[in-house]
């Protein structure tokens, strides 16, 4: 198989009970669940910001992906994320990159599927989604992420609806949203009415993620499906979501249907929140397996 995962890489300052972790953030985390499931013969290109400073936190993982389209830059995001376990986490950012720049060289339709995650909301420009659509025919994810949330006061990050919704909710196939994120993609509050509104473009399956509670998949056909979540000892709440993510992607694109996809994307990112250590997210494939 082979994949484009596009979105910024990030350094986490995770702040937690007068504690401050530093560690590697972003597409990370997607590309974690990549190469945990990978196959040896699959390719993955990574489409992502890189610095020179902080590539350190990046190389191990990194290197097991092509890196041709990666955008290097003098400084990448730094994100403070403030984790109290009972509220959503809160973010405040160091800096802000501008959006990455597509390499012209890409050939589109040589990928069997490209996987979106809007790390800082400012990966892709609403007018380069269109443009991807335009030149790529095959299945789009979007992880809406901080897409859902605006720029305040020193790079504040609070939930906003999402301004030309209809550009991103028009060019991609499956959508990934929390139950905060699930409120900013179209104009309306309730589930229901946003639901309906989805379904309405060309969206295949929007899928809701509920922490605790688990996660829920819903077709345009109708269908519904939900998981919970599996009862491990949970110390860690940062990078589970991308991780599901990019797992449910490539089972998905492999040929489980859409349930055994939820199933074993909802089961890996369990599996994560009971790491603390680099080596054990590098050691993902084996604890899948």
């Amino acid at each position: 198989m082979k994949l484009l995962i596009i979105g910024h890489s990030v350094v986490d300052h995770i702040i937690s009970e007068n504690e401050e972790i530093i560690k590697p953030g972003g597409i990370y985390y997607s590309a974690i669940g990549f190469n945990g499931v990978r196959k040896d013969d699959d390719e993955f290109y990574l489409l992502t910001s890189s610095s020179k400073e902080d590539q350190k936190y990046f190389k191990r993982l990194f290197n097991e992906f092509n890196l041709d389209f990666v955008n290097h830059l003098e400084e990448i995001t730094h994100v403070n994320l403030t984790v109290d376990g009972q509220f959503e986490r809160r973010e405040h950012y160091r800096n802000l990159v501008e959006p990455l720049k597509i390499n012209d060289k890409i050939r589109w339709n040589e990928f069997d599927g490209i996987f979106i995650n809007m790390i800082t909301g400012n990966d892709l420009t609403a007018e380069k989604f269109v443009e991807v659509r335009e030149k790529f025919s095959g299945l789009i994810y979007l992880d809406v992420h901080t897409l859902s949330r605006g720029v305040g006061k020193e790079h504040h990050r609070y939930f906003r609806k999402i301004p030309d919704y209809e550009k991103y909710l028009h060019n991609v196939d499956i959508i990934q949203v929390n139950e905060h994120e699930l409120k900013t993609i179209t104009p309306y509050d309730e589930k229901d009415e946003i639901l309906k509104m989805i379904f309405e473009f060309d969206i295949k399956y929007i899928i809701i993620t509920k922490g605790e509670r688990g996660a829920e998949i819903y077709g345009k056909d109708g269908s519904v499906y939900s998981v919970d979540t599996i009862k491990v000892n949970s110390i860690n709440k940062v990078g589970c979501g991308d991780v599901f993510g990019s797992v449910f992607f490539y089972s998905y694109l492999s040929g489980l249907n859409f349930q055994e996809s939820l199933t074993k994307a909802n089961y890996t990112a369990g599996i994560l929140t009971t790491y603390s250590t680099e080596e054990e997210f590098l050691n993902l494939k084996n604890d899948i397996i």
